[in-house]
């Protein structure tokens, strides 16, 4: 799919001639370290949701094993889960019993596609790579990005040290068996980050090209409007690998609203109203992050069209630059969750407004259950 997408486009900038491919592809070939991706790589390798690095284009025996071991371990936890989870279900009603189970569901749903999708979408992941590499330099070799995964790993941690401590054993019991979808949930959050941040950057350094020169070169635009090509299938390849990833971590985030603030609503306990603010934060911080990020992307893209469109006022006859117009539209970036909604920032207030009028229906229920 996506090949036919970059191949129908590339004959159209050759029809139109504006693509050159001895010119552009000398600049493209550049040499990147991507130390912090290579690290990500490796540790959801061993969490059997990444290839082990850039180059394995199928999955190895090995990792094969690890794969089905996974899915194996998912399913026998999640269920684990749920039998420790009956006896507090019982004594809900059936609204917040429903939202409970979504949660569960979502959440064994998203821990199982992560998987699937390490295996089964390697030419993905390595496509995506290879244009991201293609494209530009490696924006992610300083040490503050070490620091910053280091840093959110600690408080990820901590946090979830701190709800064992307050909620006690039978929480424990529990939530430990769900540990680990958690946490490949965190890890995925800050993969989809840093991935998005490198397509963020590319944009950029194509906007800023256009933007240094008064008078734009046909190299220059020969150069972007492959560029800009690369990144428009790149994206079309994230949406693939993680466009399902995200629905349902929106769907679990979001009910994560619906359901903790309902209880901080009807506790008095401070140390249990810390414990769901921390829950909130762990769980919806990171698909707002992921949304903002998304709308990044597509805001520095923004940027190139708004470029162009000064340039082309500036020289109104320069037909190669309005046929570069032309391209950018055609192949303007559009993130998506498994083809379900558009992600863009608009995504949060349609998310808090459906939760919210939930959560107000839900508080509503609880507060006639306890009435009777």
């Amino acid at each position: 799919m996506y090949k036919t997408i970059s191949l129908l486009t590339l004959k159209y900038l050759k029809w139109t001639k504006l693509l050159n491919y001895n010119t552009v592809t000398s600049s493209l070939h550049i040499t990147m370290t991507f130390k912090l991706l290579r690290i990500l790589f490796k540790i959801g390798n061993c969490l059997a949701i990444t290839p082990k690095n850039f180059k394995l284009r199928k999955p190895t025996i090995l990792e094969k094993i690890l794969g089905c071991f996974m899915l194996i371990f998912q399913t026998v936890t999640a269920i684990t889960s749920v039998a420790y989870k009956l006896p507090q279900y019982s004594q809900y009603i059936y609204i917040k019993l429903t939202v409970y189970v979504i949660l569960d569901v979502s959440l064994y749903l998203f821990s199982v596609t992560a998987v699937l999708s390490g295996l089964f979408k390697r030419n993905q992941w390595y496509k995506l790579v290879k244009n991201l590499m293609l494209t530009g330099k490696d924006p992610t070799t300083g040490h503050k990005k070490y620091f910053g995964f280091i840093v959110v790993n600690v408080i990820f941690l901590a946090m979830m040290v701190y709800l064992n401590v307050v909620f006690g054993t039978d929480f424990v019991k529990r939530f430990t068996l769900n540990f680990f979808k958690l946490y490949v949930q965190f890890f995925i959050n800050y993969l989809v980050y840093a991935i998005l941040q490198i397509l963020k950057m590319r944009y950029r350094s194509l906007a800023q090209s256009l933007e240094n020169e008064a008078n734009i070169r046909d190299t220059t635009l020969k150069r972007v409007s492959y560029d800009y090509i690369l990144l428009k299938e790149s994206v079309s390849i994230f949406n693939n690998i993680f466009g399902w990833l995200i629905l349902f971590n929106t769907i679990h985030s979001s009910l994560q609203i619906v359901v903790y603030p309902s209880d901080t609503f009807l506790s008095s306990r401070i140390e249990w109203i810390l414990a769901d603010i921390f829950v909130l934060i762990i769980f919806c911080g990171g698909i707002v992050i992921t949304i903002i990020s998304c709308d990044l992307v597509l805001s520095e893209s923004e940027k190139i069209l708004s470029i162009s469109l000064k340039h082309l006022e500036a020289s109104p006859d320069n037909r190669n630059l309005l046929k570069f117009i032309e391209m950018a539209l055609a192949n303007f970036p559009k993130f998506s969750a498994a083809r379900f909604f558009s992600i863009s920032r608009t995504t949060i207030l349609r998310i808090l407004n459906a939760t919210v009028t939930f959560l107000i229906v839900v508080i509503q229920f609880q507060i006639n259950v306890q009435k009777l």
